[in-house]
């Protein structure tokens, strides 16, 4: 008599469950990738406007304001994304602190807009450099904790 091997079922539903933590996973991912888009971009603005004929005019805060909307739509998502991976969820540990600096880095750049506050736009630069650079430093980190979440427990479940 001939038997035919069937599947353990348990790998179908190991096989799930690593689905949908790779799916929370790229979610999350696309959502912090559009949050440092957007701010990279806001970022980028801000530091050459400086070089124009007529810096920080009313048709670039106009373009600001967009962009910022876009920063803080972003960081919303971020905030609110429902994680149902506790692995996956601690990445938040290290997002929190870049998304409040943003928000702080986002507030002087409001400050600057409507007091004028700084003399010159190098005033602004120098004095917020180290809260540019640490946004800068956290994101390295982000980056680096989703690679490890990847190699840990997404390669590492596949197998």
């Amino acid at each position: 008599m001939l038997w035919l091997t069937g599947c353990n079922a348990n790998n179908i539903s190991q096989i799930k469950e690593n689905s949908n933590t790779v799916k929370e996973y790229n979610e999350a991912i696309q959502i912090y990738n559009k949050v440092a888009r957007n701010f990279t971009g806001l970022a980028r603005d801000v530091d050459i406007e400086y070089e124009e004929t007529e810096a920080f005019d009313e048709s670039f805060w106009n373009d600001y304001n967009d962009s910022r909307k876009k920063v803080i739509d972003s960081i919303s998502a971020m905030k609110d994304f429902e994680f149902k991976y506790e692995d996956i969820e601690e990445v938040m540990d290290k997002i929190n602190p870049m998304l409040n600096n943003i928000e702080i880095y986002l507030g002087k750049l409001e400050e600057f807009q409507k007091l004028h506050q700084y003399s010159n736009w190098k005033d602004f630069k120098e004095s917020n450099n180290i809260l540019y650079q640490e946004i800068l430093s956290q994101s390295n980190e982000i980056s680096k904790v989703f690679d490890e979440i990847y190699d840990e427990f997404i390669i590492k479940k596949k197998e």
